[in-house]
């Protein structure tokens, strides 16, 4: 149960994060862009993921792809509202200096843009991640056969109540790990964050 979840959550994060970090990117520089997809994304970020889930099924089919995709779109938003922010509130001095110092485009989006939004973009991340659990069990409910949202949902169906704590207890502590995961990454891309702490 836990090695499938494991790998819904994986691919159904990557699917999600990635896709927003760059567009995120994107957005953040471009005034005019923000404003064409700001009202798109904040009217479509506060519709239910579970209320979309039967959606998601009819077209990517009970299988695998469908627990990925609704997770993907789970993480997306909150990865992109935060890389979008992370750039917008970026010192401008920091934009000057590289043009002064006529940085490729390469380094500018890697060394710059996305570097000084790296604690925001991570905000996004733990809080994307803690999402992508919920929604994960909520989609493990239905036409799954394994994972920990099988676990539970059937432990309940016939009172099991010891596997279903095991199932919260196990659930509990993934968020845990994975959250001590994000933030060794970002101890190590970030390393003035570790400083502080």
């Amino acid at each position: 149960h836990v090695s499938v979840s494991l790998a819904r959550i994986a691919a159904g994060y990557l699917m999600g994060a990635v896709p927003a970090l760059l567009l995120g990117l994107v957005l953040g520089l471009s005034r005019l862009a923000r404003a064409f997809a700001n009202p798109i994304i904040f009217a479509l970020y506060p519709v239910p993921k579970v209320a979309i889930l039967p959606l998601i099924m009819l077209i990517f089919g009970l299988g695998e792809m469908s627990k990925y995709v609704i997770i993907a779109i789970a993480v997306f938003f909150l990865v992109l509202v935060n890389t979008t922010a992370g750039v917008v509130l970026m010192d401008r001095i920091y934009f000057d200096v590289a043009r002064n110092f006529n940085a490729s485009r390469r380094d500018f989006y890697l060394h710059v843009v996305l570097r000084g939004a790296l604690p925001p973009i991570f905000t996004g991340m733990k809080l994307a991640m803690g999402v992508a659990l919920i929604v994960l069990v909520t989609a493990e409910f239905v036409g799954a056969r394994t994972g920990l949202g099988v676990l539970i949902y059937e432990s309940w169906q016939v009172f099991a109540i010891e596997r279903l704590f095991v199932g919260l207890v196990v659930m509990s502590f993934l968020g845990y790990v994975l959250s001590l995961l994000i933030d060794e990454l970002e101890r190590l891309l970030v390393p003035r964050l570790g400083d502080r702490r």
